[in-house]
């Protein structure tokens, strides 16, 4: 397989990997980078003082070119989304999610699972 880095700095190529300079939360820009593509790994990670203005554009602009590109999204989370349990999590544990960091990642994780459930997405 090819590997394609998207970044904003768009670093050097190498013979195993192809860097490429985009901004994440142009959706038109992520999927021409991507067309193509298996899998797409969500890598990005805004400073956290900068997740409610910079995470949803991102999210929405992974989204699309999952969409249009019929690329699986891979995509990790964290703990913020359950807030602060009261005993062992599980895949099971409520999304309850206590600050502003919380409630955007719940609010990415329900866009991604309803545009999966819808078919839209892989």
């Amino acid at each position: 397989h090819r590997v394609r880095v998207l970044s904003r700095s768009g670093a050097t190529s190498t013979d195993r990997v192809e860097h490429r300079r985009v901004d994440a939360a142009d959706a038109a820009a992520v999927t021409d980078a991507t067309t193509g593509a298996a899998a797409l790994y969500n890598a990005v990670n805004p400073a956290y003082h900068r997740w409610t203005t910079d995470w949803p554009p991102v999210a929405a602009a992974l989204l699309a070119a999952a969409e249009r590109t019929g690329a699986v999204l891979v995509a990790m989370s964290n703990l913020y989304v359950y807030g602060r349990p009261t005993g062992p999590m599980t895949p099971e544990s409520p999304l309850a999610a206590t600050d502003a960091k919380g409630r955007v990642r719940v609010a990415m994780w329900r866009e991604a699972l309803a545009a999966h459930e819808a078919g839209r997405i892989r």
